[in-house]
C-alpha cells in the first residue's frame, strides 16, 4: 500500500511490497555488492555454515544469482547456495514457476540450486498487514490480509510438485497459517498423496492451538527465527493483538506436537550479521532460554518461557531438520554415505553453560572430506 490521507494525496507512508518496487528504483548489484555477497558467505563458512537457503532477494532475484554463478564458475563460492524466486502480487502468479523454473535452468550447478518459491502470503503484525483471525485492536475494522487465495495457493503447491519445485511461505499471522495448511491439505486430497516438494511455512509469530498438530499430519516444515526470541517491553504488540502477544513463536509447543522444526536468521543486511545475529550457535542459545544473548541470564524471557526448546532440538533445527527441508538428504547428520560436512567445536554446545553455547567457535571446518576453514593440530 501507498498511504493516502483523508484527502487522496500520498503521506510517504509505504508498506510491504510497494516499498520493494520503490526502494528497487535507487538499488544496483554493484561490484560493492559483489564483494559484501562474498565476505558474507565466507564468514558463514567460517562458523560453520557450508549449505543456505536465499529466501528471496526482493526482486533483484536475477542480478544477484547472476554474482553468485559468476563466483562458483570461478571456483569461489564458499558454500552450497540454494535460493529462491519471490511470488510478491497476485497478479505475478500465472508466470511465477515458469520464471523460478528458468531461474534455475539458467544457475543450477553442483554448488547452486534455485529451487523454492518463496511466498509472502501475509505482512508483518507492527505495520498491521498479518493475517490474524480478529481485528486488530488499535485499527478496528482491520485484520491483515492473505496475499491470494487458499484456492489459488492449492494450485500453486500442484503446479510446483508437478516440477518438483519447494516452497516457502511467509506467514506471521494465524489466519494466513491456517489458510496455508488447508491449501496443503487439499492439494494432499486432490494428489492422493502428499506432495513430493518440500513445504515450509516460516515465522509463526501467532498460530491458533489447533493448527499446531497440523504441521505434523500434513508434513509441513515448522521455521522460526531464533534470535528474535527477546523478552522485554511487547508494548506496540500487545496493542495490536492483545493477550495473544503472551503467546507467540511457540517453538517448544510445535516440538511437543510432533512438528519439525527448522531454525533460521532472517538476515538482510550486513549490519545484522556483522553483530553475529546470524550466527546458528547464538540462534541455538536463544531457542533454548528465550533471552537475548548478549544479555545474559538477567535478559528478561520471551514469553512463554515454557516454550524453551532442549538443546538437540535447537542443533537439529540447524543442521539435520534444516536439510530434509531443503530436500537435502544428503546433508545435516553424520553416517555413511553422506557429505563429509563437519566441525570440530571448541566446546561441546549440548553441555556447556546455557548462558554460553553463543560463544562456540569451530576449530576446523570440513567441507566435502576438506579442510576449508581453520586448522587441526
Amino acid at each position: 500500500f501507498y498511504q493516502r490521507d483523508a484527502n487522496g494525496d500520498a503521506t510517504g507512508w509505504i508498506t510491504e511490497s510497494s516499498a520493494t518496487d520503490f526502494t528497487n528504483s535507487f538499488q544496483a548489484v554493484t561490484p560493492a555488492v559483489e564483494r559484501v555477497l562474498l565476505e558474507y558467505l565466507e564468514w558463514y563458512r567460517s562458523i560453520g555454515v557450508l549449505t543456505v537457503l536465499d529466501a528471496g532477494n526482493f526482486g533483484l532475484d536475477r542480478e544477484i544469482y547472476s554474482v553468485v554463478s559468476k563466483l562458483d564458475k570461478e571456483g569461489r563460492l564458499p558454500i552450497r547456495y540454494h535460493g529462491a524466486f519471490t511470488l510478491f502480487l497476485p497478479r505475478d502468479y500465472e508466470h511465477a514457476v515458469a520464471t523460478l523454473k528458468k531461474l534455475g535452468e539458467d544457475f543450477n550447478s553442483d554448488m547452486v540450486r534455485i529451487d523454492t518459491m518463496k511466498v509472502f502470503y501475509d505482512g508483518v503484525l507492527e505495520t498491521r498487514t498479518a493475517d490474524i483471525s480478529q481485528d486488530y485492536l488499535d485499527t478496528p475494522g482491520n485484520s491483515g490480509a492473505s496475499l491470494f487465495s487458499r484456492e489459488m495457493l492449492h494450485q500453486l503447491i500442484l503446479d510446483l510438485d508437478e516440477e518438483g519445485l519447494n516452497l516457502h511461505i511467509h506467514a506471521v499471522g494465524d489466519m494466513s497459517t491456517t489458510r496455508a495448511l488447508d491449501a496443503v491439505e487439499t492439494a494432499h486430497e486432490t494428489l492422493g498423496r502428499a506432495p513430493n516438494i518440500t513445504i515450509t511455512i516460516c515465522h509463526l509469530e501467532v498460530t491458533l492451538d489447533e493448527d499446531i498438530a497440523r504441521f505434523n499430519e500434513l508434513g509441513v516444515f515448522a521455521n522460526f527465527t531464533p534470535h528474535w526470541w527477546i523478552g522485554g517491553d511487547r508494548g506496540w504488540v500487545e496493542q495490536g493483538i492483545g493477550d495473544k502477544s503472551l503467546f507467540m513463536q511457540r517453538g517448544g509447543t510445535f516440538v511437543d506436537a510432533g512438528a519439525t522444526v527448522t531454525f533460521s536468521s532472517d538476515i538482510t543486511d550486513k549490519f545484522s550479521w556483522k553483530t553475529d545475529r546470524a550466527n546458528p550457535f547464538l540462534g541455538m542459545q536463544m531457542a533454548h532460554n528465550r533471552q537475548d544473548a548478549p544479555d545474559g541470564p538477567d535478559a528478561p524471557v520471551f514469553p512463554p518461557q515454557a516454550d524453551r526448546v532442549d538443546r538437540q532440538t535447537a542443533l537439529a533445527g540447524y543442521t539435520s531438520n534444516t536439510a530434509l527441508a531443503l530436500g537435502r538428504e544428503d546433508l545435516g547428520s553424520i553416517s555413511v554415505g553422506k557429505t563429509a560436512d563437519l566441525l570440530v567445536l571448541d566446546r561441546d554446545p549440548l553441555q556447556v553453560d546455557r548462558y554460553e553455547i553463543a560463544d562456540t567457535k569451530p576449530v576446523a571446518v570440513m567441507m566435502q572430506g576438506k579442510i576449508v576453514s581453520g586448522a587441526l593440530d
